[in-house]
């Protein structure tokens, strides 16, 4: 279950960041072309093709445009990181949770249950209530009833069989 889990975020990120490499090879394309743009004015600029002021203008104009880009490959370069060590943390944090909150720290134990209740608990008729339990962890319980389910219509029910 956790495994699947664990396929379903790969596939996810591994689609994002083939959407994002075609998304940064295009602006690189459009980079290039606005260097050769670039150089094309300073080569008019040094055959006395354009005055000084429009040489100005233009590289101004394309300077802009060239710097308006890089900003635009930075916003969209991701930060690269080790999705199997991510994942190994998760199984591991999902396996042992109740071990984790033992031993932590007072301060520890908060944000574990920031994390776990994003919007608190509350005591109701003597109970522990939330309303909402951390989507993930949600998904994980729900995957898990489904498997549990699935299994039980896999058993023979009594009667089925000779009794001796």
């Amino acid at each position: 279950m956790i495994n699947d889990f664990s396929n379903r975020v790969k596939e996810f990120i591994n689609s994002n960041k083939k959407q994002n490499n075609k998304i940064l090879t295009n602006i690189n394309k459009e980079l290039s072309e606005l260097d050769a743009r670039k150089n094309r004015i300073e080569d008019l600029a040094i055959e006395g093709t354009f005055s000084k002021d429009r040489f100005i203008s233009k590289i101004h104009e394309v300077e802009k445009e060239i710097l308006k880009k890089k900003t635009e490959f930075d916003n969209n370069k991701v930060e690269k990181i080790n999705i199997d060590s991510l994942l190994n943390y998760f199984k591991f944090f999902v396996k042992n949770i109740s071990r984790l909150w033992i031993e932590s720290s007072l301060e520890q134990k908060r944000r574990l249950q920031d994390f776990i209740f994003p919007e608190g608990i509350f005591i109701e008729n003597y109970e522990l209530r939330t309303t909402l339990i951390n989507p993930i962890l949600s998904q994980i319980k729900k995957q898990k009833e489904a498997v549990i389910n699935s299994l039980s219509n896999m058993v023979a029910h009594r009667g089925l069989e000779p009794l001796f």
